[in-house]
């Protein structure tokens, strides 16, 4: 095989969410520096045509009158500037499955993950990130997510169809080696961790310093949530009583509203949230990846069950050994959690692996 090939890489990257932007990259980066030459190809079924002089015009002008589309326009600005400094992509980009097979043979191996890659209701039905391509090329896939317990019917189909003709499979929750290997008996399946684990935390503090955002509060409690739930409000409320601290808040959709919260920060970019992060006293969250990077940082955490997506934070909290500090709609208080024992866990269970995986893989 051409040893000059590249590495090609299929996930979400450029979708503005933290977690989808530092998992691509740090797959990349370790990739790059420990492997061989990637690129991630440029695949984005969900973006929308460019639009026309009047609706720039009126893009324009929505910026000057209010406040709440300027602050996402800052906050799509601070996404797509991470993304052309940190990302190296394929020289064509394609929004369909019509991709030409040909082009694919630049690459030795195409690499299919991170993140919920293999959910095909959050992708519309889009089969692209199962690589149902033929081809001369290994088939990869490295700490992918269906980013629920229950397969549908589509999911199924395509696990059977298509990554039956995978070389190597790996999966970042119990429930997707689980169900993976349901269907596929004969295949080896590992669980392996997130990208964001594969580099250092030294790496992730350095990025970090990048931001510019401003905080006027030396201590605060940060909440970064992906929805609103009756114990996240009261698990903010709790913490925000006992330590007498203001509360910051990303939100995953800008509709949510939590009571407590002193001020929402609508205009964060990737590595401003990783600053949000490293910088708070304490840290509440129900996101898999703001769960992932209150590790990597060593918080003061309180983690928060989701509604839908539980899964992967239920197998992060597993590895880390503190599963049975997980803040639910039944439990009574929240209980903190030691980021940095739960990183040294978490490096010590998984991380040697993964990356030992990704290194054989990918000769």
């Amino acid at each position: 095989m051409d040893s000059k090939k590249k590495i090609g890489i299929v996930t979400f990257h450029s979708a503005q969410n933290y977690g989808a932007n530092l998992q691509a990259d740090a797959l990349q980066k370790y990739i790059n520096d420990n492997i061989g030459e990637s690129e991630i190809i440029d695949f984005n079924p969900f973006k929308k045509p460019k639009h026309s002089l009047v609706r720039k015009a009126y893009q324009i002008f929505k910026r000057i009158t209010d406040t709440k589309y300027r602050q996402n326009y800052r906050r799509k600005k601070a996404f797509i500037s991470f993304q052309k400094k940190h990302y190296t992509l394929s020289d064509k980009q394609f929004y369909t499955n019509d991709i030409c097979e040909d082009y694919l043979l630049k690459y030795k191996t195409i690499i299919s993950g991170s993140d919920q890659i293999l959910n095909t209701e959050l992708t519309n039905g889009c089969s692209f990130y199962y690589l149902p391509f033929s081809g001369s090329y290994k088939k990869i896939s490295f700490s992918s997510s269906y980013g629920k317990e229950t397969l549908s019917k589509l999911d199924i189909e395509f696990v059977k169809k298509y990554l039956s003709h995978f070389d190597y499979l790996s999966f970042r929750e119990e429930s997707g080696v689980v169900n993976t290997k349901n269907l596929l008996p004969s295949k080896e399946i590992l669980l392996s961790c997130d990208p964001v684990f594969l580099l250092s935390a030294e790496h992730w503090l350095k990025l970090s310093h990048e931001s510019n955002l401003k905080i006027k509060d030396k201590n605060y409690i940060l909440l970064y949530a992906m929805e609103k739930s009756e114990h996240i409000e009261r698990c903010v409320n709790f913490i925000k009583s006992k330590e007498k601290l203001p509360v910051y808040a990303i939100f995953g959709d800008d509709t949510i509203v939590i009571d407590g919260v002193d001020r929402v920060i609508n205009i964060a970019g990737p590595v401003d949230f990783l600053k949000l992060i490293n910088d708070a006293t304490f840290f509440i969250t129900n996101s898999f990846h703001g769960s992932a990077f209150s590790f990597v940082f060593g918080k003061n955490a309180y983690i928060c069950s989701h509604s839908t997506k539980n899964t992967r934070i239920e197998t992060l909290l597993k590895i880390a050994k503190c599963n049975d500090k997980i803040y639910s709609n039944t439990s009574q208080f929240p209980t903190l959690i030691n980021g940095k024992e739960g990183y040294k866990n978490i490096c010590n269970s998984i991380v040697a692996k993964s990356k030992e995986y990704l290194n054989h893989s990918l000769r």
